[in-house]
């Protein structure tokens, strides 16, 4: 369920149960760590702070861009900076890069580090409500690497 279909529950209709996959699982724990008035902005506020970009450029929306190369210049701008170091709030790669031989650890072959996205969702999401399932929808998640997923089911902890 993307930010934008939440706020059209305007008739009070709200969902029973949320899952997601990845950064699908994030969104679910946003939306079922919250009550229902307060979804929309932990969504915005989440989103805004990881799209934040590493080289301190917040948005190319109130400049007029002339033609499509320029454009297309400061997106690849931006994406370069998120490869090199990182996204706020969400990721930073690892120094030096990881070998990927010889090492069975997940963290010890992947190229960026998510820590800074468990600090992130501590502050938006009561993982307490999603256990307690007290006015919560029931939420599933799932993460990590395909050779060794971790499936959350965050209501059963």
């Amino acid at each position: 369920m993307a930010a934008s279909a939440i706020p059209g529950t305007s008739d009070r209709r709200h969902p029973d149960w949320v899952a997601g996959i990845s950064i699908g699982a994030v969104n679910a724990a946003l939306i079922a760590g919250n009550p229902p008035e307060e979804r929309v902005e932990r969504l915005r506020q989440f989103w805004e702070a990881v799209s934040m970009s590493p080289l301190a450029i917040r948005s190319f929306t109130s400049l007029p861009i002339p033609d499509h190369s320029t454009h297309s210049l400061l997106n690849q701008t931006c994406a370069l900076g998120i490869l090199l170091f990182g996204a706020p709030h969400f990721f930073t790669p690892r120094f030096p890069p990881p070998m990927p031989w010889g090492v069975s650890r997940a963290d010890a072959v992947s190229y960026y580090d998510v820590s800074p996205l468990k600090a992130t969702l501590e502050r938006p999401v009561d993982f307490d409500r999603i256990k307690r399932r007290r006015d919560a929808p029931e939420c599933r998640g799932a993460f990590g690497s395909p050779r060794k997923p971790h499936n959350g089911n965050w209501n059963r902890h």
